[in-house]
């Protein structure tokens, strides 16, 4: 039985375009250029980050990409760039012993912003500094987007929810919107981008 899906509207012409800002191929990735040649293309993503990321020594496959824009992936309709997954955890996974301070995504930058991860994300010697605050401070500073993850336990939802008003606050100040929030089972991910709207020309 054949069934034809109708679209209910465009959401492009509403000025809504599809993208992925937090993408990562890990160890076990052994075509990484060949991924990142379809995967925006086969998913119609108008806009796709991948980004550097430090945990302990793995070899991450992205990582073999410089920041910026990547002019072999890119085309016409399929904006790439690499950037960077700054982070501050404790450890890995999200059970009380592990959870740290959160990790926040840099992008439309051309070097990268040390350190990219601090604490027992490097090794049992590394310390805690300096605060993620420390790096939005130098995107800032080189002209960079901010697009932050933040893990919170679902019982400290009301302090979310303070953190969230303040959030937007201060974007709705700079002129900024909020996209992207995401659930999970055991802990509530708040994704969002901040992007003047003079960004959102190119798109």
């Amino acid at each position: 039985m054949d069934i034809t899906l109708d679209r209910w509207f465009e959401l492009s012409t509403r000025g809504w375009h599809p993208g992925n800002t937090h993408i990562h191929y890990d160890e076990k990735e052994t075509r990484p250029d060949e991924r990142l040649q379809l995967g925006p293309r086969v998913e119609d993503l108008r806009m796709t980050a991948v980004s550097i990321l430090q945990r302990w020594d793995l070899e991450y496959a992205t990582n073999k990409y410089s920041p910026g824009v990547l002019t072999e992936f890119t085309s016409s309709h399929h904006y790439v760039e690499c950037g960077e997954e700054n982070r501050h955890n404790k450890g890995k996974g999200h059970d009380n012993s592990t959870l740290g301070y959160g990790h926040i995504m840099l992008l439309n930058i051309q070097n990268v912003v040390h350190p990219v991860s601090r604490g027992l994300l490097v090794d049992a010697f590394d310390p805690d500094y300096p605060p993620l605050s420390y790096a939005w401070m130098m995107l800032t500073d080189r002209g960079g987007l901010l697009s932050g993850v933040i893990m919170v336990r679902v019982w400290k939802l009301q302090l979310l929810r303070c953190l969230v008003k303040l959030m937007l606050l201060i974007f709705l100040i700079q002129d900024g919107w909020i996209l992207n929030t995401t659930y999970t089972t055991k802990c509530l991910m708040l994704e969002f981008i901040f992007l003047h709207r003079q960004d959102l020309i190119g798109l």
